[in-house]
């Protein structure tokens, strides 16, 4: 039986673009952190919304296949974006560390899923 919500799971995973995202260069010349995307589906040309240092960008991606990870209800549901902006990090790095967190709701109170150090890390926001 397929469900509203099933339904809106399928309906964003086939606007998944094709290929991976490329790994960022690990430093934020550019000041604030921005999201200019929040999916595939809002970026032209077969291009990717991909994490980097300065937030989400749409990403020619490279060659690949993706693991794509089924989400439960409540992964929808709290995977909300809490207040405030992550903080600048200059740090320069040659390779990307673990990622301790995906996003803002896997961290506890207020702190923000943030690029820091070289992986995006729960931190306290500005």
């Amino acid at each position: 039986k397929i469900t509203s919500f099933s339904a809106a799971v399928l309906h964003r995973m086939t606007l998944m673009q094709p290929g991976v995202c490329p790994r960022a260069s690990a430093t934020c010349s550019g000041g604030k952190v921005v999201d200019y995307c929040q999916g595939d589906d809002q970026c032209p040309n077969q291009r990717k919304c991909c994490l980097g240092p300065c937030g989400k960008a749409c990403t020619q991606p490279e060659k690949g296949t993706v693991c794509v990870q089924l989400l439960t209800l409540s992964d929808w549901v709290v995977a909300e974006k809490k207040p405030k902006s992550c903080p600048l990090d200059a740090t320069k790095c040659t390779t990307l560390a673990d990622y301790e967190c995906n996003n803002d709701s896997e961290c506890k109170g207020t702190a923000k899923c943030c690029f820091s150090k070289c992986a995006l890390r729960c931190v306290t926001p500005i």
